[in-house]
């Protein structure tokens, strides 16, 4: 439902859609994005990808889309910033510690009292779902006016600057790991 929501209000024509779960991930959690809430042009991948393959997949993404809590430090979520893709993910750490919500991506807040009720009539009717993800019930407002071109320019900015700014330091950390 959220991820059909996202789509319609940013007006996204083409979703490109990894359904291999993380390790350890719920299993009712995988889906197929069908019917007339998501874009025409849905691209499914399954499984992993060789490394050169994930890279032009990312280089054609305006978005990346990752609303779960069990992200860790969303290394991919990076390397799409890396490119000038919108980051959309959880409220959550790690991912708020280097996601200014729409500055150089967008933060989604996480399941609440409502998507509890909610979960509990899904679980009663055998579609649990866990409570790592996002809630369903988003105000997405901000979809309306964002101007993803300028955010994913700004992610692209910071992430450079982060990643020059480890270069300088690594003579540091080696030092520091050597004594």
């Amino acid at each position: 439902m959220l991820l059909a929501r996202i789509c319609r209000e940013l007006d996204v024509t083409e979703l490109i859609f990894r359904r291999t779960m993380d390790p350890g991930a719920d299993r009712t959690l995988d889906y197929l994005p069908a019917g007339p809430s998501f874009p025409h042009n849905v691209t499914i991948i399954e499984g992993s990808l060789s490394r050169s393959e994930w890279l032009e997949q990312l280089s054609r993404a305006e978005l990346f889309v990752a609303p779960r809590a069990l992200e860790g430090v969303g290394v991919t979520a990076l390397e799409a910033m890396a490119r000038g893709a919108v980051v959309i993910a959880l409220d959550a750490p790690t991912m708020n510690e280097y996601i200014d919500h729409e500055h150089t991506g967008m933060l989604l807040r996480a399941d609440g009292l409502r998507d509890r009720a909610a979960n509990a009539a899904r679980t009663l009717g055998g579609r649990r779902r866990a409570s790592y993800l996002a809630s369903d019930y988003q105000d997405l407002s901000w979809a309306r006016s964002a101007n993803l071109e300028a955010v994913g320019a700004a992610a692209a900015e910071q992430t450079r600057k982060g990643a020059e700014s480890w270069r300088k330091s690594w003579a540091s950390y080696a030092e520091l790991i050597l004594r």
